[in-house]
């Protein structure tokens, strides 16, 4: 009786945990034929460690398909003050770190009336004696960043792994008080909605962004990339403004709490049966 016990309650815990355990969907890559054509596109792609102890996060960013300026990445790191430049190899960037460093990225082009800037955030750990190379920006691509709208995201350096259901703050940073959105869009699994400012801080944008039962069924790692973008005007130009940001699956909100309870309670009642079943024998005949 005891044996028959011992197999089901094994057989519970297997049939438990490769239901816990098994993740049959990936979330594939994104589909640019849908992505907004007036917004310039940053696509994340691998996250290596290399050798050394740096780490390296590689992306590519395609311009907007209205667009016929070049593209312009300049970064800054953690408090420096200095801004870096980064130079593609066939669209492709690569930023690396020796250290722990909060990297905020911004990807600019320019023609006579129209300027793109998508901004987005990093935290990457690095653990590297070597020191990371770094290209400084020209004079004139650091005066001209420092001048351009964007959108940010608040205490970016707090938020290191974005989660489904935790609520962000976004702000319009800009230097002209004239120029506010009416709406900030959401471009989220190839479909747009619509954010509303907050009443009394019209600059302010609040977004959670949604559980998505894609994302959840796949990898602890996988990501959902969703952008929000918005349009200003000023002294007669328009910029087309956009925050790329990457969003993991809830740690905790789908956590299921029935099969864990079955699971402690099978291996406490398995290992008392065990306990029992070896008491029942004299320690000099074990």
């Amino acid at each position: 009786m005891l044996s028959f016990l011992i197999k089901h309650l094994l057989l519970t815990c297997l049939l438990v945990l490769a239901g816990l355990l098994f993740n049959p969907v990936v979330i594939g890559a994104d589909d640019l034929a849908g992505y907004p054509k007036e917004i310039l596109h940053i696509q994340f792609t691998a996250m290596d460690r290399l050798q050394n102890g740096q780490t390296v996060q590689r992306f590519t960013v395609h311009p907007p398909r209205i667009s016929t300026g070049p593209v312009t990445l300049l970064y800054l790191e953690n408090q420096d003050p200095v801004i870096y430049k980064a130079t593609p190899v066939k669209q492709c960037y690569a930023i690396q770190v020796h250290k722990t460093s909060n990297i905020r990225i911004f990807a600019f082009a320019q023609d006579q009336q129209k300027s793109y800037v998508t901004c987005t955030d990093l935290v990457l750990f690095g653990k590297s004696k070597i020191p990371a190379k770094r290209i400084p920006a020209s004079i004139s691509e650091s005066v001209l960043l420092r001048g351009l709208p964007h959108i940010a995201l608040n205490n970016s350096d707090r938020h290191y792994w974005h989660q489904t259901g935790v609520p962000l703050t976004f702000t319009l940073v800009t230097a002209s008080q004239t120029v506010t959105p009416t709406v900030m869009k959401l471009f989220k699994n190839n479909n747009t909605t619509t954010l509303v400012p907050e009443i009394a801080q019209p600059y302010r944008f609040l977004y959670t962004p949604p559980h998505d039962k894609r994302l959840r069924q796949s990898s602890l790692t996988a990501t959902r990339q969703d952008l929000l973008f918005t349009q200003v005007e000023h002294n007669g130009k328009q910029y087309h403004l956009a925050y790329a940001l990457r969003v993991h699956r809830s740690r905790h909100a789908h956590d299921n709490h029935k099969a864990g309870a079955v699971t402690l309670t099978a291996g406490t009642i398995l290992f008392i049966g065990v306990l029992l079943n070896k008491r029942k024998k004299p320690w000099w005949k074990e």
